[in-house]
């Protein structure tokens, strides 16, 4: 996934759709990685991930990063 992003303009698009992925340990260091680079572009798409029992922790941190009220 990652060698995906390299040289990428995208990264951010690229992440929010990986948000989406059926295995979770995608979705989870989409969230991550999204946690630290920190656009606003992806904190609805990380809000609708609470749902997700499976990566709910990853993206309630990923949130806390951004400090956006809604998270």
């Amino acid at each position: 996934m990652w060698s995906v992003l390299i040289g990428d303009r995208q990264p951010v698009e690229r992440l929010v759709q990986a948000l989406q992925n059926p295995d979770v340990d995608v979705v989870r260091m989409a969230a991550e990685a999204l946690g630290k680079i920190g656009d606003a572009r992806a904190v609805d798409s990380l809000i609708v991930g609470l749902s997700n029992g499976d990566t709910e922790n990853c993206v309630v941190r990923a949130l806390g990063e951004y400090g956006d009220p809604r998270g």
